[in-house]
């Protein structure tokens, strides 16, 4: 599994860091550092959702694309998070009814449906996330350059694109495409 971070720095800049789920050999930035190997991090193999979390700040307010059943940042635990997938929340309960180990509760009410378009178009509020996360969506994207273009446009500037994105090398990731 690879993490991403993007930062949008001031005059347009962005900058993107890439890491590997459990890799030891980061980039040595104090704060990756940190966050891979400081005192908070006691279980090496900190939860994806965990690292994901990590990397943005959850006092802000967010956009999740995707979550399905298994948010990253959920409604439920307080957080200022709107929801974007691609079926309501009715529906994805109704898909995943008979799914083994899936908890329909765990489902939170979707505010945006997208049919694969712009997020952009369909969101309408530019400059109006301090962050947005998605785990295990970009790689269904029909339009990357879209979909970083429009997360941009969403984002305020100093907000943050944070990306979990599968690593075929590894068997877990292999065996879930």
């Amino acid at each position: 599994l690879w993490l991403c971070r993007w930062q949008k720095y001031p005059g347009g800049i962005w900058s993107c860091r890439f890491f590997r789920h459990g890799r030891t050999d980061l980039p040595s930035q104090p704060r990756l550092h940190r966050w891979l190997n400081g005192p908070n991090n006691r279980n090496p193999r900190m939860a994806n959702k965990e690292k994901l979390r990590s990397l943005i700040n959850l006092e802000g307010v967010g956009l999740e694309i995707g979550p399905s059943f298994d948010p990253v940042v959920a409604k439920c635990d307080g957080h200022q998070v709107e929801v974007l997938d691609h079926l309501s929340a009715a529906d994805l309960r109704r898909k995943y009814q008979d799914a083994p180990n899936v908890d329909l509760s765990r489902i939170e009410e979707v505010d945006y449906v997208s049919d694969g378009g712009s997020i952009l178009e369909l969101i309408g509020k530019r400059g109006h996330y301090d962050y947005i996360v998605a785990s295990h969506v970009i790689e269904h994207t029909v339009d990357l350059l879209g979909f970083l273009s429009d997360c941009e446009q969403l984002l305020k500037p100093s907000g943050v694109l944070a990306l979990a994105i599968p690593d075929n090398s590894t068997e877990i990731d292999f065996n879930t495409n």
